[in-house]
């Protein structure tokens, strides 16, 4: 039987897919903030039913490297590699980074950093955490796994059809460190390291961005 809590979880995923999406014009670090607590809706509701264990769930807390999560540690390297030279795509750049500015101070970096780490801590929680979790317990491990792939594309094609393609290997990767390790923590840890370095990459490949640390300014080569 669908619990409240699968269903609250898909409600909240798909809700700050659209929130993110270009279509609200809000500021970005709104945006992840409000979605952020999207996000809580359905670990608060799961707190107040004793018949659900996510709470309780090792996939909450537990942390420990394996052979597995070490080989998916050095695949997030590579793509951050790759992410690295492909940053100064036409496309990327006309999405990234979402706070379009030209002068980016410390607090304005550190700000931005902050709420991608917020959002992507809380939106783990529920994607790789309670959402799999309820999932597998409804219809099994392979089905479960599927179905997180299908709906995070699904949450993403708001955005691009490409970002919506790209997040299918992505979520696969991120189900895969959270099952392994027993923990949702090593899909927000490295989400977030993915995220942060996206957003610097972006900056410095954007002609008319740059840093500014301290008054003294990062200009490109």
């Amino acid at each position: 039987m669908i619990s409240i809590e699968w269903l609250v979880s898909l409600l909240s995923i798909m809700a700050s897919g659209i929130l993110i999406s270009p279509i609200v014009k809000w500021h970005p670090f709104a945006k992840r903030i409000i979605g952020s607590i999207f996000f809580l809706v359905p670990v608060l509701i799961s707190s107040f039913n004793p018949a659900n264990t996510f709470l309780q769930s090792p996939i909450l807390g537990s942390f420990y490297l394996s052979g597995t999560n070490w080989v998916a540690i050095l695949i997030i390297l590579a793509l951050m590699i790759g992410d690295y030279f492909a940053a100064g795509d036409k496309e990327n750049l006309e999405n990234y980074p979402p706070v379009r500015v030209n002068s980016w101070t410390p607090k304005l970096l550190l700000s931005s950093l902050f709420t991608w780490i917020v959002y992507l801590s809380c939106y783990e929680m529920i994607f790789r955490g309670l959402f799999l979790s309820e999932s597998i317990r409804l219809f099994g491990i392979v089905p479960a796994i599927a179905l997180n792939l299908a709906v995070c594309s699904l949450a993403h094609l708001l955005k691009s059809r490409r970002e919506a393609l790209a997040s299918i290997p992505m979520a696969f990767l991120m189900c895969v460190l959270s099952l392994d390790g027993q923990s949702f923590w090593y899909a927000a840890i490295g989400h977030s390291v993915m995220a942060i370095a996206h957003e610097i990459f972006s900056i410095r490949a954007n002609p008319s961005m740059r840093f500014e640390f301290f008054s003294i300014q990062t200009k490109k080569a």
